[in-house]
């Protein structure tokens, strides 16, 4: 039988227990203060988990559920803290608080630009509801779709990538971290990791598609249309694609490239590459119910 370390791996001081993990640790209550959230005030001698079921039980203590900003702050800070602990315990990283603070705050901010995109759409729907589909790459041809994620405070990105054969079936999919200068050039970065890989995979025939139209239309030969210092970067995508018998760069809208946004975004506060072979795990599956209106293995059509 394996011995499990029960001491907290961020304070190496105290068991790690859930209050103390999130609530009572020096690293926790640094990020509590920074984010200006005050959970610890919330408890009133019951536990976390208790304290939290409270805010959504229609007992006597539904009063005290937080409003819904700092709901989400506090939904926010726990999910990155989490993942926080885990890449210390498990890739034995050294992470500070005031990178996890700006990931948490741009995770937040993110999530509300999205919710008000969300309600506007809505608003502006009269009747039905559209679910915006993957379209089946061309024949012969493996699709990449790209996107990147960016913290221009830490100058820090994360790509995002998602592979299908012809049949529209998943097949690879993956986050790869990097630096970067600008937004612009966090999408040409994202466009040549997903053609180097593709090379690297032995792909001969190779359809890349991203939500950035300016390099989109740069890979096609439109002039002018990238800053001067992303050039390069085109143009060791454009001599790489020599290597392929055929490829096809294409723009499509945020909507159709879902899958690869929220890879790079889940992947912010990780500081790791990962990669999934044929099996993807169950919240990719579950991106795949909810964003493409599929089943598991389900073909993407």
């Amino acid at each position: 039988m394996h011995h499990v370390v029960s001491t907290c791996p961020l304070c190496n001081s105290a068991i790690e227990t859930v209050e103390h993990l999130f609530l009572e640790c020096n690293l926790s209550k640094q990020v509590w203060e920074a984010m200006q959230v005050t959970v610890p005030n919330m408890l009133d001698g019951t536990g976390l988990v208790d304290c939290i079921c409270s805010w959504f039980s229609n007992g006597p203590n539904n009063n005290r559920m937080p409003n819904t900003y700092m709901l989400v702050s506090i939904g926010h800070t726990f999910w990155h803290f989490w993942k926080f602990r885990c890449v210390v315990v498990f890739d034995n990283a050294q992470l500070q608080v005031h990178q996890l603070v700006q990931n948490i705050k741009k995770s937040i901010l993110e999530w509300n630009e999205n919710l008000i995109k969300q309600t506007s759409r809505q608003r502006q729907t009269v009747s039905g509801r559209s679910v915006v589909q993957w379209q089946t790459p061309l024949n012969s041809f493996i699709k990449i779709n790209f996107d990147a994620y960016f913290c221009k405070e830490i100058k820090y990105m994360e790509t995002g990538l998602i592979m299908l054969n012809d049949a529209g079936d998943f097949k690879r999919a993956w986050r790869v971290p990097a630096v970067a200068e600008n937004p612009e050039q966090v999408e040409a970065l994202a466009v040549f990791e997903a053609i180097q890989l593709a090379r690297r995979k032995g792909i001969l025939n190779l359809h890349v598609k991203g939500d950035c139209r300016d390099v989109v239309d740069a890979l096609n030969g439109k002039d002018g249309v990238v800053k001067w210092q992303n050039n390069s970067i085109i143009r060791d995508c454009v001599e790489c694609f020599k290597y392929f018998n055929n490829w096809v760069v294409t723009y499509v809208p945020r909507e159709t490239n879902s899958m690869a946004d929220l890879l790079a975004k889940d992947a912010i506060s990780m500081y790791t590459s990962t990669s999934w072979d044929n099996n993807p795990p169950d919240w990719i599956l579950s991106i795949m119910r909810e964003k493409l209106n599929v089943q598991p293995f389900q073909r993407l059509i």
